[in-house]
């Protein structure tokens, strides 16, 4: 092979890997963005607070059978 076409090769080769290089980045910050606690449990409250008070409603209600024999 010659030079030339040995250079350009690796120059591709460089390229590729630039480019992979970026969309792992992209990859890892949109998974970041997505398993972000504050911004789920922003977007998510209304579920959440639902949630925590049925179950909060249960154990008191468990809690003060218990007692109340």
């Amino acid at each position: 092979m010659s030079e030339t076409n040995l250079e350009m090769l690796e120059m591709r080769a460089r390229e590729q890997r630039k480019q992979i290089h970026n969309s792992v980045q992209e990859l890892k910050s949109n998974v970041q963005a997505r398993l972000d606690p504050k911004r789920n449990a922003r977007l998510y409250f209304p579920q959440i607070a639902t949630v925590a008070a049925i179950l909060g409603l249960s154990a008191g209600y468990v809690v003060g059978g218990i007692f109340s024999d």
